[in-house]
């Protein structure tokens, strides 16, 4: 569990170190960038093997690319389960389009990435997640 999370976040970091930068298409890049929008997102919690739903908000960009998200996520199944946390995860959009390509779904922008959450209502203990951003609300 702990290698397939740590081979996640290098690819990650790979993705960022290797982009190629042309000298003749410069343009002034803000390394790190305070942006807030929302959306839905959709977590898979890999110690439970089920499924939460819940709401994220993006704090802030790295390189246009990456998401600091703060999110808060419940149960499908009503259990009183209250989750808390953070995660970082690549906007696909940017990457489709950094790589060339073109996204066709204007009104769908997706995000994955990795999260570590906290239930609020039971002992501490960190919940590592993947999730999943479909729609973003604003």
């Amino acid at each position: 569990m702990k290698k397939l999370l740590l081979a996640v976040v290098l690819a990650m970091l790979l993705c960022l170190v290797a982009m190629p930068v042309m000298a003749e298409e410069t343009v002034p890049v803000k390394p790190f960038e305070f942006k807030f929008s929302g959306g839905t997102d959709v977590m898979y919690l890999l110690k439970q093997h089920k499924f939460v739903a819940g709401v994220g908000v993006d704090i802030a960009r790295i390189y246009d690319l990456v998401n600091i998200r703060g999110q808060y996520v419940s149960d499908f199944k009503g259990e009183s389960k209250d989750l808390i946390g953070g995660g970082v995860g690549l906007d696909v959009v940017k990457v489709v389009e950094k790589l060339g390509g073109e996204w066709m779904l204007r009104n769908i922008t997706a995000s994955v990435g990795i999260s570590c959450l906290v239930d609020l209502r039971t002992k501490p203990e960190l919940e590592p997640a993947l999730y999943a951003t479909i729609i973003k609300l604003f």
